[in-house]
């Protein structure tokens, strides 16, 4: 959905603990990291963590277009 929609992504398949992964994102730079786990999928929902206000949310995944929309340019 985010290379469809115009945006630079990142997918990372590794099992490292998610501390690393949000290390990993920091040192490239990201807006952004979308949490995308087996409680994500059951739930039809998609964490999203800003990166620079250390904030995280959970939205449906079937809202994420409006969220980018308004997030992301």
């Amino acid at each position: 959905t985010l290379w469809e929609k115009g945006v630079n992504a990142y997918i990372n398949y590794s099992s490292s603990n998610m501390k690393k992964q949000f290390k990993k994102g920091d040192r490239i730079g990201a807006d952004f990291t979308f949490i995308l786990g087996e409680d994500e999928i059951k739930n039809n929902t998609v964490s999203i963590k800003d990166m620079e206000a250390k904030e995280q949310t959970d939205i449906n995944r079937d809202d994420l277009d409006q969220w980018l929309a308004q997030h992301v340019s």
